[in-house]
């Protein structure tokens, strides 16, 4: 019985380490896929602005 407690409370103690160290790089990571998001978005952007360009030259030419 004492080694089942010990047992339990030992792995109770390395899931909040585990957690914790989680939590501590999951920050970076977080962050680091929001500015992956925000360059795909902002790169979204750019090419339908090329796309609307394009075409409106095509239109004026066509006209």
């Amino acid at each position: 019985m004492i080694n089942d407690k010990y047992n339990c409370h030992m792995g109770y103690g390395i899931n909040i380490y585990i957690s914790f160290a989680l939590y501590n790089c999951f920050i970076p990571i977080q962050l680091y896929l929001e500015n992956i998001k925000k360059k795909k978005f902002k790169s979204r952007i750019i090419d339908i602005l090329k796309n609307n360009h394009n075409n409106l030259d095509l239109n004026d030419i066509n006209k």
